[in-house]
């Protein structure tokens, strides 16, 4: 491994897993409430998962960088943003996206 890569390869671990950590303590043990109506944040995010979900990676990155046009400081859509450039080989782009986010 190029000596640069070590730094950024721990600083992308370390995101992942906070980020993971984060996303499965969010309510854990809580009695979940019934879910609030659809706004145009949670039917962005849906959208970004599914093409996620369904290996559309570009589309993920594209339907990220629509919803934060609207919305730039939306954490979640930075969040997938992140893992949408991640999946398709961005590292570089993903670890800001991952940056911005926290």
């Amino acid at each position: 491994m190029p000596p640069t890569a070590a730094p950024f390869a721990e600083r992308l671990w370390a995101l992942l897993v906070t980020a993971a950590m984060l996303a499965s303590s969010a309510g854990a043990g809580a009695q979940q409430p019934t879910p609030p109506p659809e706004t145009g944040a949670t039917s962005a995010a849906r959208a970004i998962r599914d093409a996620l979900h369904n290996g559309h990676g570009e589309l993920a990155v594209k339907l990220a960088q629509q919803r934060l046009q609207s919305a730039p400081d939306d954490a979640q859509a930075l969040t997938l943003l992140g893992l949408a450039r991640f999946r398709i080989g961005r590292l570089e782009q993903a670890l800001s996206a991952f940056e911005r986010a926290l």
